[in-house]
């Protein structure tokens, strides 16, 4: 592929195709497409391994606490690890997932979703689709020279 770096502008989805690359062991300027978006499919499954994590000592009475993550495959499987009152049952979100846990069930399915369209033969990293907060917090709504206020769109490339 072309130095996909030079498409990215942003931040954010510059550090998550470094974070794809770097644990592939891949070349930006070499790698082709299908193996760039197997790196993203796998960047993204590891991300989820670190979305909940728990201990199993008891915060009122435990001077240490052990924390463990709660697998991704645990919280498809189960969506009542994904949101609800959860700290007071000893489970948290990593600190490196940006949202909170009012909103965490938006942001995990936001991921689930992405790693559905990374796994669509026919949707190539250079297609459309809405960008929400839920996976880009600092995404807004804009109007784009239209009447009416919209989600703006982002490269599947962008959003993985």
């Amino acid at each position: 592929m072309n130095n996909v770096l030079t498409e990215l502008t942003h931040p954010y989805p510059r550090y998550g195709l470094a974070v794809a690359l770097v644990e592939k062991r891949a070349d930006a300027e070499t790698i082709d497409e299908r193996s760039l978006v197997e790196a993203l499919a796998e960047a993204v499954e590891n991300g989820l391994e670190h979305f909940r994590l728990e201990t199993l000592n008891d915060p009122a009475t435990s001077d240490t606490l052990l924390f463990t993550p709660i697998r991704a495959s645990a919280l498809r499987q189960r969506s009542s690890l994904v949101q609800g009152d959860l700290a007071s049952k000893g489970k948290y979100l990593f600190p490196t997932i940006i949202t909170t846990d009012d909103t965490a069930k938006k942001t995990f399915a936001s991921a689930i979703k992405i790693l559905d369209e990374l796994r669509d033969d026919k949707k190539p990293l250079s297609g459309k689709s809405a960008m929400s907060r839920s996976f880009a917090p600092t995404t807004a709504k804009i109007n784009n020279g239209r009447a009416s206020q919209a989600p703006p769109n982002g490269t599947l490339l962008e959003l993985a």
